[in-house]
């Protein structure tokens, strides 16, 4: 039965799915010996220091977004220990603003320290205009395209494809199943909806973790504009943008009607945050349903 059995293995839940590992939102740490402060980000000197707006984290580390008065975003994913214990390296748990480098081959400002880009702490800068849903599909893309350790162990839940594709997997092989004579083998069919129900919680928690990580993202994008002095949007406004936003997780094989809806939350979202019409038309060419 192979991998329709992984369930019944005695093996631990990933970090990220642990008491310890699952990311919570923090109180962000504004300001460090009095200066503005970001976790895991050391600017450059005489850079214009982003200010902690939003933080979510767990034992293993963190993801904090600032802002700063060039009306950006800087979302910075950073390691504190492993699993087992160690504590992070520096170059894991800060990114050095004036040793860093910026990914080649990347949509997006994504910068890494130049030694061991690999297992690096990572800074994702971006206009406060863009959509938290923007920022997040820029992520999943070069976590397509780029090996990033730090990513893998921090943020896995940005990456669902392994999940998704084990499920037609296990569809096309039920399918087989039952297309045979007197039904197919009934343990192996049971098996297989066993797996599918554990994928389909995986998916189901993944994606809950996103929306944390979106909802952090549009608490600092609120944060930066009122820090520039554009208004301050309404709250039921942005109450109704959020739920728009956050559909249930689809029925399997129902990725394209989930594309459809998220396009139509992000245009939502960003008519209540004020953008342009030339905005919406840049995310719809810049995002991709993973």
């Amino acid at each position: 039965m192979g991998s329709f059995e992984k369930e019944r293995r005695p093996d631990r839940p990933p970090a990220w799915r642990s008491s310890e590992g699952r990311m919570w939102e923090q109180h962000p740490r504004e300001k460090k010996d009095g200066k503005d402060h970001l976790t895991g980000y050391e600017p450059r000197e005489n850079e214009d220091r982003p200010r902690e707006a939003a933080r979510m984290g767990g034992s293993y580390g963190d993801v904090s977004i600032g802002v700063s008065r060039k009306k950006e975003l800087t979302m910075v994913v950073s390691k504190r220990r492993s699993r087992e214990g160690p504590a992070a390296r520096e170059e894991e748990r800060t990114l050095q603003g004036d040793r860093a480098k910026k990914l080649d081959l990347s949509r997006g400002d994504f910068r890494v320290n130049a030694h061991d880009p690999e297992r690096s702490a990572l800074a994702y800068r971006e206009s406060h205009r863009k959509t938290p849903a923007f920022m997040l599909a820029r992520f999943k893309e070069m976590m397509r395209t780029h090996r990033q350790d730090t990513l893998a162990e921090q943020v896995p839940f940005l990456d669902r494809r392994e999940e998704r594709e084990e499920l037609r997997q296990l569809q096309s092989a039920r399918e087989d199943l039952l297309a045979k004579k007197g039904g197919g083998d009934r343990e192996t069919l049971r098996a297989i909806d066993r797996r599918r129900e554990s994928l389909r919680q995986i998916l189901t928690e993944k994606e809950g973790q996103e929306r944390r990580l979106r909802l952090q993202l549009q608490k600092a994008q609120e944060t930066s504009r009122r820090r520039a002095g554009e208004t301050e949007q309404v709250r039921w406004q942005l109450q109704a943008a959020q739920e728009a936003e956050e559909p249930p997780p689809p029925p399997e094989g129902e990725d394209e009607d989930r594309g459809a809806a998220e396009a139509l939350a992000d245009a939502l979202l960003a008519r209540v945050l004020g953008e342009e019409a030339e905005e919406a038309a840049d995310q719809e060419a810049g995002i991709e349903e993973i």
